[in-house]
């Protein structure tokens, strides 16, 4: 019986691809799920999932890659893999991002748990916060409290977050206006060397428009662009 394995860069970017047989890739995903006896989220999963009111941020990533979390062993899928096609690689990746904002309070957590991967969160939390930074996170995740009343009868939506010209989210930051990754940012905003975020509502962090001008009027932007290429 063939499996079916996803596609670990298309899965990447949000979208559940089905590898072939004859993909050069295929062994190697199939193999990483199989040791760990991972099973791809079908609509049973989601039906399954959608009901509950907090999940563990470990189990809230399975959903956001397309596995079923019953399935995914945290344990084991934590933060080191090898080969570049591993589904753990990009559990993992996924994982560091989501504690980095759990660390500076820009990913809502209702309880710390027993290990920082077991932290709970709601998933229409989750997800907003995926959608906010400029994650990929698949449709079948609600965006909004599925038992929130909905007094006008209207179909459900998420809120639209600010767009008040006077701040700026991390997507608007990055890569338009910064020369860094999430990463250097975060690591910049903790040692001073970047200003700190303030939070416009209990998902989303911006940074004042004008503390990012006075910090761009200090930075050289272009010296990134100014190095000299590696001699080969």
């Amino acid at each position: 019986m063939t499996t079916a394995v996803p596609n670990r860069e298309k899965l990447a970017q949000g979208q559940l691809v089905l590898l072939g047989e004859d993909d050069p890739d295929y062994h190697s995903a199939r193999v990483n799920l199989w040791r760990y006896g991972i099973k791809l989220a079908d609509d049973s999963t989601w039906r399954q999932w959608r009901r509950f009111r907090w999940v563990e941020l470990w189990q809230a990533i399975a959903l956001q890659l397309f596995l079923d979390p019953d399935t995914v062993p945290w344990h084991s899928l934590g933060v080191r893999a090898h080969h570049r096609t591993s589904i753990g690689q990009l559990f993992g990746d996924r994982m560091r991002l989501a504690l980095r904002h759990v660390e500076h309070e820009s990913l809502p957590i209702l309880a710390a748990g027993e290990h920082p991967r077991r932290a709970k969160v709601r998933p229409w939390e989750f997800a907003a916060w995926c959608d906010d930074i400029g994650q990929p996170c698949p449709e079948q995740m609600p965006r909004v409290d599925p038992k929130a009343p909905n007094k006008s009868g209207a179909p459900k939506t998420r809120r639209a977050p600010p767009t008040s010209p006077e701040f700026l989210r991390q997507a608007d930051l990055i890569p338009a206006l910064v020369p860094f990754s999430p990463a250097t940012l975060w690591r910049y905003v903790k040692s001073g060397k970047f200003p700190a975020p303030v939070k416009l509502s209990s998902s989303i962090t911006a940074w004042r428009k004008a503390d990012y001008e006075a910090w761009a009027a200090s930075y050289d932007l272009t010296a990134k662009a100014k190095r000299k290429p590696r001699s080969r």
